[in-house]
């Protein structure tokens, strides 16, 4: 009889515990798109983690589709913090690769130009977004490694759905199974931003176009209590819409709105944070902290309503480590075999040399995430993605697939300074044509001066030969002043030449290259000048036979806005008139430029310069310094020397994320002009300023105030000038 009691008791016990689990709420999350507001979702899940509460489903659009993504992966609400921390978001939304990893070739022109076109048979054609989204989709990759091989997204950890439309029938697209990193990258495609996601038949843009907060997809799947948080931008009132930014925002969001109201009526814990005074942009490393944190203090406001629900779920439910455990833990795969599809024009055995695995070497995914970015630094490629396919145990295929770019370039791009005013470049690359291996380089700046130059190379495809021959043209025409001893400018030259240049190039790596050549430059130079000074300024038409050799060493990490890395550079000129020249001469120089940025704000600069020549140096070929980039405190081109020493060290402050403060001082030495006397003893200048510099999507806006001697030829007075520049550096 008491074992019969027993055994009731038991049974009872287990169809309780079996109902209870059956008639307990199901819990959907949803997590909406907002960009960088999105951050705010942090909070909610380090609540949910902290209570132990794991979601049976979950749904996001946007950044709400990959933090939750990632969330039904294993990360944790604190991993995810962590990323958001520690992730370079504005290197991120780019696509070239970081400057030390691409080949001198490609890294020389970065910072010339603003825009970029493939050409196909000389028409431009247009990119389906200004970021092509290749770093965004190797980090999603990575982060998503071990789980890339499941098909089907109910199959995850916790089971997950990402909202994307589709572009081509403007309906909403539900992704529930494929690749989870390319399903992350499809619901963040933000038109004309981010280039869309082919998928299959599918041509996928951000989800937020037609469904920001999806919680409707949860109900119709009978998930029955909805925790939600939504930082979608409310809508505007008519006083809010003033401006064309405000009605072009409001008229993209309109096919949402209705759906959205109605979303938010339907969950059960709907948490909206205080982050009005944020926008979809702010990335910085601050602001990114103080969305976190709003988001946190939105989600205790509703901290009863947490707990409430906890003490609901069985003890059972709570969040399982193992799965973390399960994420993090990656085994060693051998590959079993390497497919590569999409390429149209590069054939199959380059691209799989450039990759360098074979069958059989085992898969180290930090390692191919490398290669990847240094193959697609070569330029070649739009895209390059990959996926695992599962052969057997500890044996994968990998599937390569490239999306190729043109083989011809078209750039453009400006900048201002207040003495050549507007000078505008247009550049023409060509690579592999007419035969594989052979690069062209062309380039035209206009306007304010002229400069044009073509090179022909021979590095081979892969930009790893360590020595290859060139062939330059060069033609320039380049006003240059020439002060009197009160800094009055009293003549203006042109600078005007054409050479052809024969050589060799040795680049042992991406950061150095050695060119010397054998060069025939023709001068024609004329000056414009005051007639009291007539007789003062002669007229040069020399004929030039020279050896050339210039070495780059070039480790900085940004052209533009370099914050850390040095840049070396030394050039050697020598006339022969054993080779036919008119003038014998020598010449040499060097350069360093070093910077170094301590806690992302202070940037410091210290660069050195010295040159010396031979008495016989032509005035033509003297060292021209002056100006804003060369010495501050003098007027463009006010220097001409045949040696000169400078001394510069710079302070940048990062006072906002795109205002810099800058405090600037240099000074020269060892002056000397064989064809000017110096005033006893003066072979010394100096100068110093103070500016703002302004980052703008044309490149920076610079405006300094400088103090220095008026003329060095006449020491003791001081001048005040301003100098405003903008735009790349060409």
């Amino acid at each position: 009889m008491r074992l019969l009691v027993k055994l009731l008791f038991i049974l009872t016990i287990s169809l309780s515990i079996t109902f209870s689990q059956n008639n307990r709420s199901r819990i959907a999350l949803i997590l909406s798109g907002g960009g960088a507001k999105g951050f705010a979702h942090i909070g909610t899940l380090q609540i949910l983690d902290s209570l132990g509460i794991k979601p049976d489903f979950i749904v996001g659009t946007s950044m709400g589709g990959i933090i939750g993504g990632l969330y039904s992966i294993g990360y944790s609400g604190k991993e995810i913090e962590k990323l958001a921390y520690n992730t370079n978001w504005t290197e991120l939304f780019t696509d070239t690769p970081p400057r030390n990893l691409l080949p001198h070739f490609i890294k020389k022109n970065t910072g010339k130009y603003q825009l970029e076109f493939g050409l196909k048979n000389f028409t431009p054609v247009i990119p389906s977004g200004i970021v092509q989204g290749q770093k965004i989709s190797q980090l999603f990759t990575k982060l998503c490694l071990n789980f890339e091989s499941v098909e089907n997204f109910d199959s995850l950890p916790i089971p997950f759905r990402c909202v994307t439309v589709d572009a081509v029938s403007g309906k909403e697209i539900v992704i529930s199974k494929g690749q989870l990193s390319k399903a992350l990258r499809a619901t963040m495609a933000i038109p004309t931003i981010f280039s869309p996601v082919e998928w299959d038949s599918l041509l996928l843009l951000d989800g937020g176009i037609l469904n920001n907060f999806p919680v409707d997809i949860a109900i119709n799947l009978g998930y029955d209590f909805i925790i939600g948080c939504n930082v979608s931008a409310p809508k505007k009132n008519k006083d809010q819409l003033k401006n064309l930014i405000s009605l072009l925002d409001q008229t993209i969001n309109i096919p949402g709105y209705e759906k959205e109201e109605k979303n938010c009526l339907n969950t059960d814990i709907l948490i909206v944070p205080e982050i009005s005074n944020f926008s979809a942009q702010d990335f910085n490393d601050e602001d990114v902290k103080n969305i976190i944190q709003l988001g946190k203090d939105a989600v205790k406001k509703d901290i009863l309503k947490f707990i409430e629900l906890k003490n609901r779920l069985d003890s059972s439910e709570i969040r399982s480590e193992e799965k973390i455990e399960k994420r993090k833990s990656l085994n060693k795969k051998i590959i079993h075999g390497i497919v590569i599809f999409g390429n149209e024009s590069l054939p199959f055995t380059f691209i799989y040399n450039l990759f360098g695995l074979n069958p059989g070497d085992v898969f180290d995914p930090s390692l191919f995430d490398q290669r990847i970015t240094e193959v697609y630094g070569l330029g070649y490629f739009e895209s390059i993605n990959y996926e695992i396919e599962s052969i057997k145990e500890n044996y994968i295929r990998l599937l390569i697939k490239v999306k190729e770019k043109p083989l011809r370039k078209l750039l453009l791009g400006v900048r201002y300074d207040d003495f050549y005013k507007l000078v505008g470049i247009i550049g023409l690359q060509a690579n592999n044509l007419p035969f594989p291996g052979l690069r062209f380089e062309s380039e035209l700046q206009f306007a304010g001066l002229t400069r044009f130059l073509t090179k022909l190379s021979y590095p081979t495809r892969s930009l790893d030969l360590p020595v290859y021959p060139f062939l330059k043209f060069n033609y320039k025409n380049v006003p240059i002043n020439v002060y009197d001893e009160e800094a009055r400018k009293i003549a203006s030259y042109s600078d005007n030449s054409f050479s052809f240049s024969l050589g060799l190039g040795f680049s042992l790596n991406k950061f150095w290259v050695l060119e010397a050549s054998y060069d025939n430059e023709f001068m024609n130079i004329k000056p414009n000048i005051a007639p009291i000074y007539f007789f003062n300024f002669p007229t040069w038409k020399d004929r030039l036979r020279k050896i050339t050799l210039s070495l780059d060493f070039d480790l900085l990490d940004d052209l533009i806005y370099p914050e850390d890395g040095i840049l070396v550079q030394a050039n050697l000129e020598r006339s022969y008139k054993e080779l036919g020249s008119d003038v014998s001469y020598w010449k040499i120089d060097a350069s360093i430029d070093f910077y170094s940025t301590i806690n992302k704000k202070h940037t410091f600069q210290f660069y050195s310069f010295y040159g010396n020549s031979s008495p016989q140096l032509p005035t033509y070929k003297g060292f021209v310094k002056g100006g804003p980039e060369t010495f501050i405190g003098l007027d463009y081109n006010q220097i001409l020397a045949n040696k000169l020493g400078i001394l510069k060290v710079s302070y940048k402050y990062k006072y906002k994320k795109d205002i810099f403060l800058k405090a600037i001082a240099n000074f020269g030495f060892d002056y000397n002009n064989s064809g000017i006397e110096l005033p006893k003893g003066h072979k010394v200048m100096w100068g110093y300023g103070l500016g703002v510099e302004f980052v703008s999507p044309l490149g920076p806006f610079q405006l300094i105030i400088s103090n220095g001697e008026k003329s060095f030829l006449k020491p003791g007075n001081q001048r005040i000038l301003t100098y405003i520049t903008a735009g790349f550096k060409f």
